[in-house]
């Protein structure tokens, strides 16, 4: 008999041995069948990178900005919360109210070290690379001084190379505290000193 392809060609089958009498494969299958794999060849062993690390950025790695500042609001009192923005120009103070040039910065997830943030130092980046036009009442926002970090990858001939950039808040807790103590208050901080608003 012919199969479906048209042709005269019958498939040949062959007895395998089994345990509880033959079993039939075809012999295609049996041609087919995969022969033994020699052991592989050890393949030349690459050097992988190794963990991340968080460094101080250096000379020329830093980049110039005006200034930063921290801002609070009595709804996150509770649990310290904070923003962090980035001056972009000269701001003024009108009737309580801070207006100017800025820029957010957030708690980047992407600079995280493994273990997560410790307190006090958590690290942020831009949102953005422009700035906009902002208003923030004036004793909710005190400055802060930036420190510029790096995490890098351990390479693996030791060196480092930089992947991300970001920035904490030196004294960060005790900023933060600070700031919700003027806002208490609703005093303006301005250049390190306080002043009552009337002033």
């Amino acid at each position: 008999m012919g199969n479906k392809s048209g042709t005269n060609k019958k498939v040949a089958t062959a007895k395998v041995a089994g345990s509880r009498g033959a079993s039939k494969r075809t012999a295609s299958a049996i041609e087919k069948s995969p022969k033994a794999k020699s052991a592989p060849k050890p393949k030349a062993s690459k050097g992988k990178s190794g963990p991340m690390v968080h460094a101080d950025c250096q000379g020329d790695e830093l980049e110039e900005h005006l200034a930063f500042i921290v801002r609070v609001d009595a709804e996150w009192k509770d649990v310290k919360g904070f923003q962090v923005f980035e001056i972009g120009g000269q701001c003024e103070i009108v009737e309580g109210v801070m207006m100017g040039a800025m820029r957010e910065w957030y708690c980047a997830k992407d600079v995280e070290p493994a273990g997560g943030f410790k307190k006090g130092h958590f690290g942020f980046r831009p949102v953005s690379k422009t700035f906009n036009h902002k208003k923030l009442r004036a004793d909710s926002v005190k400055q802060v001084t930036p420190l510029f970090k790096k995490m890098c990858q351990r390479q693996p001939d030791g060196s480092l190379r930089t992947k991300r950039f970001y920035m904490e808040v030196e004294n960060e807790q005790d900023e933060v505290a600070a700031c919700y103590a003027q806002l208490k208050k609703g005093r303006v901080s301005i250049a390190g000193k306080e002043v009552s608003e009337e002033e």
